[in-house]
């Protein structure tokens, strides 16, 4: 049964810390590059605002990198769109609509179907993947929140490793507005939202933007970019004759916990990542094997209208 919301709901992100020496951290959401007057994007960074800042610890920029970024998708997906083939095409059509060769050098691709339902990075292999999962009847967060984007960041370069998607399919009735009418959430309206998080995109105070943090039932507007979230993934991926190459597949999830050392046929190695599987470098690999991690959580909010 779906506990239906108002229109103006919030559309949150999850903010998870490491405290792992400081090296590592989990979550979105913080001023960063300062758009022109006539822009209101925002781009995440480490800490500042509602996540402070440590004494002698400036807030970094988030951003991936190498701008060559594969998502999968839960096989499982949700029974309130039980065409999986249905559901694929959503997810390609969110990702795609960041793809803005002519603007912005970021390339997102979907690479298949995973087992993988657990949100996090674990730093001690390369077997890491992006996911887009579906919380039909085990929803753990506020009944409020539409859905979570958890981003795994380095807290001293801002450097994004992993960004994964949880939509809260079990308190919302998810659909598609143009067939199944206005009583339902767009799936497509909500991930093309959340993946800007995945990017390191916060919210936006343009009411027509895609980051804007308000939306719920029949609501489409968010599923094509508007000029404000162009700029922001032009400025913060700019144009580069950078080339990317995806392998598309299953990703099987791995048998071991997020936190957990694998064994050594699976950890990290000096061997370059995947788009698919970003990992660290093996300096700080290095560094966190002899560590402990403690995460606690915070929540970047937004309270409905």
């Amino acid at each position: 049964m779906f506990n239906h919301k108002p229109f103006n709901a919030p559309i949150v992100a999850r903010v998870l810390i490491s405290t792992a020496v400081a090296l590592i951290s989990t979550g979105i959401a913080h001023t960063a590059l300062s758009p022109t007057p006539a822009q209101a994007w925002v781009q995440t960074t480490t800490c500042g605002e509602s996540l402070e800042c440590t004494i002698d610890e400036p807030p970094h920029p988030t951003h991936w990198e190498t701008p060559c970024v594969a998502f999968h998708l839960n096989k499982d997906s949700t029974s309130d769109i039980p065409d999986l083939d249905a559901v694929v095409k959503i997810v390609r059509d969110s990702i795609q609509a960041w793809n803005i060769p002519q603007k912005s050098s970021l390339t997102a691709h979907y690479s298949g179907l995973t087992n993988e339902d657990r949100i996090g990075f674990n730093p001690y292999t390369k077997r890491n993947a992006n996911i887009i999962v579906f919380r039909d009847d085990n929803w753990r967060e506020s009944r409020a929140i539409m859905a979570l984007t958890t981003v795994t960041q380095h807290k001293n370069t801002g450097e994004i490793f992993d960004a994964d998607i949880e939509i809260n399919s079990q308190y919302y009735p998810y659909g598609i507005v143009a067939t199944d009418g206005p009583q339902v959430v767009d799936l497509q309206n909500t991930l093309t939202h959340e993946l800007g998080h995945a990017f390191g995109i916060a919210h936006s105070d343009v009411a027509s933007a895609t980051m804007f943090p308000y939306s719920g039932t029949g609501d489409t507007s968010l599923t094509s970019l508007d000029a404000d979230d162009i700029a922001a993934i032009a400025t913060i991926y700019p144009t580069s004759k950078l080339s990317c190459k995806f392998t598309d597949d299953f990703f099987e999830a791995p048998p071991f916990a997020m936190d957990e050392r694998p064994p050594s046929s699976d950890a990290c190695t000096a061997a370059p990542s995947t788009a698919a599987t970003r990992a660290p470098s093996p300096l700080l690999f290095a560094t966190l094997t002899a560590l402990a991690f403690a995460f606690t959580r915070r929540r970047f909010d937004r309270q409905p209208k």
